[in-house]
């Protein structure tokens, strides 16, 4: 359906650009003066409150500061999906998003060498069997997104630098993500950002990876109450879980003409560590983890097998525990960050 609208859109487009030829390049020549004369004004929006999507070049992209490809404004020639705790077809926003929002699609996961290190203390920063059980989902995404049509890219480095990399091959104008929390992801996304600055691309976040919302929340982040029981009662059956987005019938496939190397699956040798300790063992909870199985499908699929609601109330009880940790995260690390910018502020002159 998505296809069908957009041929008709572009028919539509195309019929009335050839109409106002004239009116379209005075538009463009006024669009070029004002943008010469106007400082860039493009500002980092801060996912909180109201606000889920983060852009930082909307403006100067909303007013056509690159041609529109092939004569439709409405799509992107191309979007990079970084996948990162995401790993899954179903529910997933950002890949319905990127989907439908592109004329091509590049789905890519990193396996970035700094989470395979070690931490101060000396010990490894992913062990053998979380590694493990990585792999076999970066293996089962692949298979999933062939089968829509797609594929998945693998590459082993720093997603600063193998992004911007992929938007040089691919001419994709924008690379979209799930928002992450913590401090190392956070400054991923940063680093991200600047490094898509010099390529004319933008970084797009979108909030993922709990039960209720960011945007649905009774109370502003700031204002979050920093105890569970407290949050619990201000949310549970007081707050509507959104429905699950449905699996896309078929993808977008790669950039035509584009010769991208999708790579290999890593091995755990590869990463830097020991086959031999990682034996086999059922790891179903840690599903959630790595975002293969989200909170909502969790929530939907207890509530269909349960015989009593023991079951689905303990299920929502861990649930809630999870988004409170993701929620209080988020609240004091946008907190600490307002804070260094207001320090790194230069002192009014006397």
């Amino acid at each position: 359906m998505a296809d069908d609208v957009g041929a008709r859109y572009m028919e539509d487009l195309n019929s009335l650009m050839g109409a106002n030829m004239g009116k379209y390049s005075t538009l463009k020549r006024r669009q070029s003066k004002s943008h010469l004369a106007r400082k860039d004004t493009s500002t980092r929006t801060e996912i909180s409150g109201k606000s889920s999507l983060v852009s930082e070049h909307s403006v100067a992209h909303e007013e056509g500061s690159r041609p529109p490809p092939n004569g439709v404004a409405a799509q992107r020639r191309c979007s990079i999906l970084w996948l990162r705790n995401d790993l899954r077809v179903h529910d997933h926003e950002v890949l319905c998003r990127a989907n439908s929002e592109s004329a091509s699609m590049v789905p890519v996961f990193c396996f970035d060498p700094r989470d395979f290190g070690k931490t101060s203390s000396g010990f490894d920063k992913t062990g053998p069997y979380r590694a493990k059980f990585l792999i076999e989902c970066v293996a089962d995404l692949r298979k999933h997104l062939k089968q829509l049509g797609s594929d998945l890219v693998i590459r082993i480095g720093r997603p600063e630098e193998v992004l911007p990399q992929l938007v040089r091959e691919t001419g994709a104008e924008a690379v979209m993500s799930h928002a992450e929390i913590t401090v190392e992801e956070v400054q991923s996304e940063e680093d991200v950002r600047s490094a898509l600055k010099e390529h004319d691309a933008e970084l797009k976040l979108l909030w993922g990876s709990t039960l209720y919302h960011l945007d649905d929340l009774p109370f502003r982040l700031e204002n979050m109450p920093s105890t569970y029981g407290a949050f619990r009662a201000s949310v549970q059956d007081k707050v509507s879980v959104r429905t699950a987005l449905k699996t896309p019938s078929e993808l977008k496939g790669f950039p035509t003409g584009s010769n991208i190397e999708v790579g290999d699956i890593p091995t755990l040798q590869s990463l830097g560590l020991s086959s031999s300790s990682a034996q086999e063992q059922q790891e179903e909870p840690a599903a959630a983890i790595t975002g293969c199985v989200n909170s909502l499908a969790m929530n939907q699929v207890e509530k269909n097998k349960a015989t009593t609601e023991t079951a689905v109330n303990w299920l929502v009880f861990e649930l809630l525990w999870r988004d409170f940790f993701r929620f209080i995260s988020k609240k004091y690390g946008t907190m600490h960050q307002q804070k260094e910018q207001q320090t790194r502020q230069p002192l009014p002159c006397a």
